[in-house]
């Protein structure tokens, strides 16, 4: 059963709004960088 339809125009799912994937200027503005930087990275 279809649960949604996603319509993509065109890089609005595989390309970043900056242009590049890296973190923006302003993103620890939003997100406390201690907490960030405190994430376990090992994903296995």
């Amino acid at each position: 059963m279809i649960k949604a339809i996603l319509f993509d125009s065109g890089r609005v799912l595989n390309m970043s709004s900056t242009g590049h994937w890296f973190i923006p200027p302003n993103f620890y503005k939003y997100v406390n960088k201690e907490e960030f930087l405190s994430i376990d990275k090992d994903y296995s």
